[in-house]
């Protein structure tokens, strides 16, 4: 019973050290916050669990075997929260999750703190035997699943993490599942099902052993990163213990030698006791006491490591000047208690700001007498100083400490300082401080009117930028209204242009044909001249028509299926008499099955009466042109192909662009073959409306050249797709010109 009772006493203070460790090192995390309930929760569980064994409780040991089962249910809701929390710093699951959880354990808590839990404790051979009541299987059912779901949780969480965390988890899954694994084993199975209570005794040992794994997760893996916290108080720990043995030690012998009596066990108990209480109260007393004397004789006392600390803390966490120089002279005022400070920025002889504290208003230097203190390179006090100028100019603005701000060898301020609260000249202590927050505050004051221009230059250039971007924006607006004033002005003027051409080409014609009269060689000669100029212009105006339909959108498709072989068979048809004339072949080539394609007739035959009569064009006599017809991957290609001088490389990029014209090799085989460098143009334009593409390729000049468009194979989502695009949209065709 003794080695039971010493297991309890030592599992409760393992329990309760490391609940408080775990939360003092760190009260905002959850982690933290869990663990620590849970150690209280186990501890005072501990105590009820156990009481009932002692004679003197048997009693009460009805109210606290159900008072041991009610503390069971929060253990293991807290062992859930931390399976699914550990190591975070806030809580996992969802809010639903955690109410539902919550609510379930509070109503299970009130079903085993009822009659219905155990009914009735007997004491056999001084022992309680508690009869189980029909409410425990519901606990036990619910301990058993929060229990197994925790430990799937860490075992699922485990072999997702690495590293550190993994041997976190790692650890204190085992012993979560050692501990509960014996307690369900030897404790509540044999308790529900065989009504034996043989292994009771020996919960607080199970408990150690959870404690015990996870304390060395904490010590060894850094669990909760409190390694620093446990070596302190091992150490005040020990402190204590050796204290309390030696005093208590001195004061037996001095009792048996002086007073030359026997001490029996109560008095080494008193002494330790005593002695203990006098080691623990030791430093809360001296800082209480010496708060308050602080008060009346020492006000200048303060802890120059901490205030150092703090210094260096708040330079590493802003880069904001207001922040940074506030947030020093704010320390330096409350810690030194100094009654008025401030920091004086310099750029070469010009005071640059000043940051102060203390001061009833802002405080205003002369740049002569700030620049005479500066220059000295060196801290200045009051009352070292021999009688002088600089002594002069530090007494007439009541300071009594100077420190320079240096970096680099160059002055970038000064920080003064008053006089003490107190009235006592500045001790070695804060001079210290001084000389060693200055060189920091420099750098840490540099590198924030750094971060301040930086900041200045980008809130400068987002100005310039917000206004280069809003006068762009209305430039953009002008040239888009230019560009549709230039569309109207093209399209009205072609308008205009083609009806007068039109009838100009049909008179000449009339005259090239005889109708007004035979006409002599010359007349001919400059009536068939005329003749092709016309044409050429209409063709122009044609072309620029079309690029204006097509660029502001009114060119619409009027899709369906298209047998594109039976197309390119009309085309080539209609182009053969003027291929014949210019004593060129052509043909076309297509496989006997072909699919149909998705495509507006109209427009197509505009692409290939493009290209194939660039191809006549620039194609010699005797030369060949082929149109070819091939499926690949959901398209088909259609491919004209000529024997003409062909296309250097570098300017196969010029194609397909307006007014995208060739000189010197391509369009250089006629001279009467220049057009307007639209039609190629349009072809893209149309070709991309319809979703495919269109290339052109050639191995060089005099090799010919290859021009390639694909339209997709006919099928009834994209003609649906196109017919919702079109909607609303206004019926405007595409202008043929006769090649």
């Amino acid at each position: 019973m003794n080695l039971k009772f010493v297991s309890l006493i030592i599992s409760i203070a393992v329990s309760i050290l490391l609940a408080i460790l775990v939360y003092k090192n760190n009260p905002k995390s959850a982690t933290n916050f869990i663990f620590a309930l849970l150690g209280g929760v186990t501890a005072v569980w501990l105590v009820v669990y156990y009481l009932p064994l002692f004679p003197i409780f048997f009693d009460l040991s009805l109210l606290l075997i159900r008072l041991s089962v009610f503390l069971a249910v929060p253990q293991v809701f807290l062992f859930f929260l931390l399976a699914n929390t550990l190591p975070k710093e806030s809580l996992q699951p969802k809010k639903k999750l955690l109410f539902a959880i919550g609510a379930w354990s509070a109503f299970v808590m009130l079903v085993t703190i009822s009659p219905y839990t155990f009914t009735e404790v007997k004491i056999i051979n001084n022992s309680p035997h508690p009869t189980p009541g029909p409410a425990l299987p519901l606990f036990s059912v619910t301990a058993v699943f929060f229990s197994v779901v925790a430990i799937y949780t860490l075992m699922r969480r485990s072999k997702k993490s690495f590293g550190r965390e993994k041997e976190q988890l790692r650890y204190v899954m085992f012993g979560i599942l050692l501990m509960l694994g014996l307690i369900i084993s030897t404790i509540l199975i044999p308790v529900a099902l065989f009504r034996t209570n043989i292994f009771v005794p020996f919960a607080p040992l199970y408990t150690l052993i959870f404690l015990s794994f996870t304390a060395y997760a904490i010590i060894r893996h850094r669990l909760f990163d409190i390694r620093l916290v446990v070596a302190r108080a091992v150490a005040y720990t020990l402190l204590v213990g050796v204290i309390g043995l030696v005093y208590t030690g001195t004061i037996l012998f001095a009792t048996t030698l002086f007073f030359q009596t026997a001490v029996n066990i109560q008095q080494i108990v008193l002494y330790g006791l005593l002695t203990l209480t006098v080691a623990f109260t030791f430093q809360p007393l001296r800082s209480v006491f010496e708060n308050l004397t602080d008060r009346f004789l020492y006000k200048d006392r303060y802890d120059s490591s901490e205030l150092l600390a703090n210094l260096t803390r708040i330079m590493a966490s802003t880069l904001r000047l207001d922040e940074l120089t506030h947030g020093i002279l704010e320390q330096l005022v409350e810690k030194i208690k100094i009654s008025k400070v401030a920091f004086i920025l310099m750029e070469g002889k010009k005071i640059y700001d000043v940051k102060s504290e203390g001061y009833d208003s802002p405080p205003e230097f002369s740049e002569d007498d700030i620049f005479k203190i500066s220059s000295q390179g060196r801290i200045l006090v009051f009352e070292e100083l021999d009688e002088g100028e600089i002594r002069e100019v530090l007494r007439r603005l009541d300071l009594e400490v100077s420190s320079p701000l240096i970096t680099e060898s160059e002055t970038i301020g000064i920080l003064i300082c008053g006089s003490k609260e107190s009235g006592e000249i500045y001790s070695a202590v804060d001079l210290k401080v001084f000389e060693i927050l200055a060189p920091e505050a420099a750098v840490a004051i540099q590198n924030a009117k750094a971060y301040e221009e930086i900041k200045r230059f980008s809130v400068t250039l987002q100005e310039e930028v917000t206004k280069a971007t809003h006068n762009l924006r209305i430039a953009n607006e002008k040239l888009k209204e230019l560009d549709k004033l230039k569309d109207e002005f093209v399209s009205l003027a072609s308008h205009e242009l083609r009806t007068p051409m039109t009838v100009i080409k049909s008179y000449l014609w009339m005259l090239l044909s005889g109708r007004g009269g035979e006409l002599a060689d010359k007349q001919k000669q400059y009536a068939s001249i005329a003749y092709s100029s016309t044409d050429r212009l209409i063709k122009l105006v044609n072309d620029m028509l079309n690029v204006s339909r097509i660029e502001s959108g009114r060119l619409t498709l009027e899709p369906k299926a298209i047998d594109i072989a039976q197309l390119v068979a009309d085309v080539v048809i209609e182009v053969k008499p003027r291929a014949e004339e210019l004593g060129i072949e052509i043909s076309q080539k297509a496989p006997a099955k072909l699919a149909q394609v998705l495509g507006d007739q109209d427009k197509i035959k505009e692409v290939l009466l493009n290209l194939i009569g660039n191809s006549l064009k620039f194609t010699p006599s005797g030369g060949k042109v082929t149109v070819s017809l091939r499926q690949k991957n959901g398209f088909v290609e259609t491919e004209v192909s000529d024997t003409g001088r062909g296309i250097a490389k570098d300017d196969l990029s010029k194609l397909f662009q307006k007014f995208g014209l060739i000189d010197g090799t391509y369009q250089a085989v006629k001279q009467d073959s220049k057009g307007t460098g639209l039609g190629l143009y349009i072809s893209r334009s149309i070709v991309e409306l319809h979703g495919g593409k269109i290339w052109a390729d050639s191995s060089g000049v005099g090799k010919g050249a290859k021009f390639t468009f694909t339209l997709k194979v006919f099928n009834k989502a994209d003609l649906e797709k196109f017919e919702k695009e079109k909607e609303g949209k206004p019926q405007i065709g595409i202008i043929h010109s006769p090649v």
